[in-house]
């Protein structure tokens, strides 16, 4: 600092000079830094406050007030007005937050959920901590807010997708396990994997096959599992055994999927496991039944031979021996007609045969005829039987011969073994699709009991011929009740 005094015309003055140019560079420095950090708090919409605790007046930053909705040229609301921007909840919890942290000096750290200006609902991250005078006194609380409304959406979708999710993954009912590729250990299970093979998914997560299954079997799931991750390519292993803590041994068709990350790599290994023991055996009690009955229609087939045509040829055999014999030349006319009478009782014979096995009807005029031509070589006089049908056009060979033996094993099982007074009949054609409808008022059985015994050749027949036309066939029967059979079949 420089001083001195000047003279003239009898007057003087005191000059003094000081040297300001620290102070100009630090307020320059201090008013960068208010920008700096305005700019900061911009950016990354934070804001900050200070609550004096003698005077209960409160300080915000610009970004503050535009969180809250307020214009930074306004003074901001008196302590007393800011639970009026929180919902009750989360006042209380900010209030009590506040009163510990001034009287212990603990700070607080807190998300709670704001009340804006149009009515809607935020989310603000909040921090306070003391702040002290010279000598140590907490004269006032500090803070810094963050509006977290955007990131607290993100995390709601995001909890709402995976609930979403666990919700499908715990009631798919096919066993669902996920591996970690690292290990291959198991990292998730689903209800449907607990109750399948009887393990907890607390038992098996963080584990992998060789704690559960023989060193041989782990080694046969594990190679799959890094053929899997090696051609990152879904396997597809249509049968494969598993030995279950309550359930035996059960078969399994398992597919296996690599989980990818955003480079391509494989991250997780994910199976789906599909327990088909018991499809698995119905499939093959329809085939055994499919074959029995093939083996009695053949046993069927060569006794009718054995027993028409078989003493017709050797009587026709005996007259021709006969007509060799001089004696009965003066016979020879009659033995001739006898032979006649004999082939032609012998080629109707076969012709009953051939018709039971490939009717020709069926063949040349198609189902209505053929069902038709039926029920009139089957019908007794004490049997009601009608017959609906509005097809009116040739259907594929497979479908016409599958719907016709259908029909005839329906209706032969009603004649011959539940004792109908009348039976329904009923095709009905649509545009895209053909609704075989069959019913009768016999005595009705006990449907599952059929299907679990050897004693439903002829159901599982039926359902064998419904299957391969891809469809589903529907019974219905019970004691007393009669029978119903439907079936809904694509063209």
């Amino acid at each position: 600092m420089l001083s001195g005094i000047a003279k003239g015309n009898n007057e003087q003055c005191n000059i003094t000079v000081t040297d300001i140019t620290k102070r100009k560079i630090v307020e320059e420095k201090l008013l960068r830094s208010e920008k700096e950090l305005k700019k900061a708090q911009q950016i990354s919409h934070v804001g900050s406050w200070y609550l004096d605790l003698a005077t209960n007046q409160v300080m915000w930053t610009e970004e503050l007030y535009k969180m809250y909705g307020f214009d930074p040229a306004l003074p901001p609301p008196p302590y007393t007005e800011h639970q009026k921007l929180f919902t009750p909840e989360s006042w209380d919890v900010l209030s009590y937050s506040l009163s510990k942290t001034r009287d212990s000096g603990i700070p607080y750290e807190l998300e709670l959920k704001t009340l804006r200006q149009d009515g809607s609902n935020g989310w603000m991250w909040v921090r306070g901590e003391t702040v002290h005078d010279k000598d140590g006194k907490t004269i006032g609380l500090w803070g810094a807010a963050q509006d977290i409304t955007e990131r607290k959406k993100v995390e709601n979708s995001l909890r709402e997708a995976n609930s979403f999710l666990n919700s499908i993954l715990e009631n798919i009912p096919n066993m669902i396990f996920i591996k970690e590729v690292k290990d291959l250990r198991f990292v998730r299970f689903n209800r449907a994997g607990e109750e399948l093979i009887g393990i907890s998914r607390e038992e098996m997560e963080g584990k992998s096959d060789y704690d559960f299954f023989s060193k041989e079997i782990a080694d046969y799931y594990i190679e799959n599992d890094r053929l899997v991750l090696r051609n990152k390519k879904i396997i597809d292993i249509q049968e494969e055994q598993i030995n279950t803590r309550n359930n035996g041994i059960r078969t399994l068709h398992t597919k296996k999927v690599p989980i990818l990350n955003a480079f391509g790599e494989p991250e997780h290994l994910l199976g789906i496991s599909e327990d088909i023991t018991e499809k698995k055996q119905y499939d093959q009690m329809i085939t055994q039944a499919v074959i029995d009955s093939e083996d009695k229609q053949r046993v069927v087939f060569a006794q009718e031979l054995h027993d028409g045509l078989g003493p017709m040829l050797a009587t026709i055999k005996l007259f021709l021996k006969s007509m060799q014999n001089k004696k009965e030349k003066e016979n020879i006319e009659y033995l001739i007609d006898r032979v006649n009478e004999i082939i032609g009782e012998s080629i109707i014979i076969l012709k009953e045969l051939s018709l039971n096995m490939s009717p020709h009807i069926l063949t040349n005029h198609g189902l209505n005829c053929a069902v038709e031509d039926f029920l009139n070589r089957t019908k007794t006089g004490n049997i009601s039987m009608i017959f609906k049908s509005n097809l009116d056009c040739r259907l594929s060979n497979t479908i016409e011969t599958g719907l016709y033996r259908i029909i005839t094993e329906l209706i032969n099982n009603s004649v011959k073994h539940a004792g109908a007074g009348q039976i329904k009949i009923l095709i009905n054609n649509t545009d895209n699709n053909i609704i075989l409808e069959y019913s009768d008022n016999g005595c009705g059985f006990d449907l599952n009991s059929m299907l679990q015994t050897n004693n439903g050749n002829g159901l599982f027949n039926i359902i064998n011929r419904v299957k391969s036309m891809d469809a589903i066939p529907n019974f219905k029967s019970s004691y007393g009740n009669g029978f119903s059979f439907n079936a809904d079949i694509k063209l």
